[in-house]
């Protein structure tokens, strides 16, 4: 009999984002730097004006950003 392996799940972390540039350097380095691989990042804006979304798209390119 063989035992066939589950292919490794995919995690999706969902970050709600508003103004929040003072959180999101340390939140996703912290989440950058997990040794678990499998994860897609998603930040959701609700209109940020503090330039949050434009760090994440030069710091993070990789990441998901969906406005609100």
């Amino acid at each position: 009999m063989t035992h066939n392996q589950s292919p490794i799940p995919l995690v999706s972390i969902i970050i709600p984002n508003l103004n929040g540039i003072k959180y999101l350097p340390g939140c996703l380095a912290s989440l950058n730097n997990q040794t678990y691989n499998e994860y897609e990042i998603i930040v959701i804006d609700n209109g940020s004006k503090d330039g949050s979304i434009d760090f994440v798209k030069a710091e993070f390119p990789q990441i998901i950003i969906i406005g609100n």
